[in-house]
């Protein structure tokens, strides 16, 4: 294989952000009001993927997000209902969010890469997912509970694409098939 094919195979991830940054910028008319969309529907399922694809995935490996998920889910919803008999305006369902979800990403990242290496960054990002799992399933649900219904509410948690990337980069993950690095 020749230098600059190899180059290119390991671009490729690199090739597809660009790409979707591209797309979304041409369709979602990409600004400073949304790049909240471009986070939610690009970046966040593009980590998700990439992690769960890098992870050396065995049962202990698999059980990490969804204890975190769990932990996650459990706090956010215990500090809503506390939450929710000082706060009568539907604004207790933001709590979750911020209760189940930390800075665990842009900080937590490069901090887990130095205390404990490539080794254990994927464990790390495991870990991360499940955060981001709670986030966008959950999470997502009881803050959008504020202000919908339990339909509209559930239809907008199955709008978002992290859950789905994760299931997708489990299933190839665990059927063998390789992504360029």
């Amino acid at each position: 294989m020749t230098a600059g094919f190899a180059l290119f195979l390991k671009l490729i991830p690199l090739y597809v952000t660009v790409a979707l940054g591209w797309i979304a910028g041409r369709y979602l008319e990409a600004n400073s009001r949304n790049i909240a969309g471009i986070m939610l529907y690009i970046v966040t399922p593009s980590v998700v993927f990439s992690g769960v694809m890098a992870a050396p995935l065995s049962t202990e490996v698999i059980l990490l997000p969804f204890l975190i998920f769990a932990i996650a889910s459990v706090l956010g919803i215990v500090q809503m209902k506390v939450a929710s008999k000082f706060l009568n305006d539907g604004s207790a369902n933001i709590i979750p969010l911020c209760v189940g979800s930390g800075n665990n990403g842009y900080f937590g990242v490069p901090v887990a890469l130095l205390l404990f290496g490539k080794e254990g960054l994927g464990l790390y990002i495991m870990c991360m997912l499940g955060t981001t799992l709670f986030e966008n399933s959950v999470g997502f649900y009881l803050a959008a509970r504020g202000q919908f219904g339990i339909k509209d509410a559930l239809f907008r948690v199955l709008r978002l694409p992290a859950v789905y990337a994760f299931i997708a980069a489990m299933a190839m993950n665990l059927s063998g098939v390789d992504i360029p690095e």
